[in-house]
Formats: structure tokens, sequence, C-alpha cells
């Protein structure tokens, strides 16, 4: 398993999701790779529409041919331009990225204000953009990221956490309703995948 960086489009934002933790139910793993592969399979069929292809039969084949070339594309390890990006990105842990984002965050703001602009007076989703933006310019972010998480590690907390830090009923009622929701979802999404289509049923010709 494995963490990634996964890009919130409307929010131009992204949430760091680490598998292992945020996925650990198996079906609702499952679920996540075949919807994942599904976009995969399905990519590339922008021309594949009615005015190009009149016949419904046609229309299914060529997409068809494309969804198997995809496939073929997958066994062999190939990724499309913007899942190279991602996957090079995807390189650094989530937790670094946190941390870089946070960083370059705060660059940002400082350069607002001596620019006299109201942090106030900006959306936050632009201010991540930035910062989006300030990383791609500036990789040393990320270096100084891993620096700064090595240091922290480093700190040793000299209080009993468990003494101090008490856990909630209503959280870990709610976490848990939660991930059952979502495993009853996926497991009747997944029935519904595999449930024979019903066939029409032919009523005997009765002949006089």
């Amino acid at each position: 398993m494995a963490q990634f960086d996964i890009q919130i489009t409307k929010a131009k934002d992204s949430l760091q999701v680490d598998s292992d933790v945020d996925v650990s139910d198996e079906e609702v793993y499952k679920w996540c790779l075949a919807e994942g592969i599904k976009v995969y399979l399905n990519k590339g069929m922008g021309k594949i529409t009615k005015a190009n292809y009149p016949d419904e039969e046609k229309r299914k084949e060529a997409a068809l041919e494309i969804a198997m070339q995809n496939l073929e594309d997958l066994k062999a390890g190939k990724m499309p331009k913007r899942g190279r990006v991602s996957a090079k990105a995807g390189k650094v842990p989530g937790k670094v990225m946190t941390e870089a984002r946070r960083l370059a965050k705060n660059l940002i703001k400082d350069e607002m204000k001596r620019q006299q602009i109201k942090v106030s007076h900006v959306e936050a989703s632009e201010i991540t953009k930035a910062a989006n933006q300030l990383l791609e310019a500036d990789p040393s972010l990320i270096e100084q990221a891993y620096k700064n998480l090595e240091e922290r590690e480093k700190v040793p907390v000299k209080i009993d956490i468990k003494s101090v830090i008490k856990t909630s009923p209503t959280k870990v009622a709610a976490a848990e309703a939660k991930k059952a929701k979502a495993k009853a979802a996926t497991s009747a999404k997944q029935a519904a995948m595999v449930q024979p289509k019903a066939r029409p049923t032919v009523q005997p010709t009765v002949r006089h």
C-alpha cells in the first residue's frame, strides 16, 4: 500500500490518502481500485459520439477497441501524461507533501502581507493554488519539509499522551458507522455488478 496526493478538482486543493490507514477495509480498497481502473480503461473516448458514429453497434465497437488498447497499455505499465505527473509527486510521502505545502502557504501569506494584500480578503483555495505553484517552482521546500519532519521525530513527547488525550466515544461510534455504511454500499454495488440480467420471458406460441 502507499500514500497518495489526491486532487480535489472543485476545491482546487488536494488531500493526502494513506491506503493502509484510510482505506483499510479490503472491500472498500477493491472498489477504489476498480473505480481507478475503470477511469483508465475509459480514457480517450471523447470522439466516440453519435455524431462521429451514427450506428450504435459501430460506436460500441470503437469504444471497445479503445478500451482494449487502454488495457494493453495498462498491462505494459504505460501512463497518460497527467498520470506521470501524479506518479512523480507520489514518490514524495503524503506527510512530507503536507509539511511542504504548509511551508509554501506560509511563504505565500508572508509575501501577501509584504505586498499589503490582506489574507482575510483572499479565498483559501487561491492561497493553496499559489502554494502548489510555488512548490513546483521551488523544490527546495520539499527538502526542507523532509528536514523538518526528521527534526520533529527527534523531539520526545515528555508527557503521557494516554493520560491527557481521551478517546471520544461519539467520534468512535461515528467512525465505525461511517465504515459500516461504506462497506455496505460497496457490497451492494458489487452485488449489483455481478447480478445477471433477467432474460425476457418468452411466451409459448399456441397453435390452433
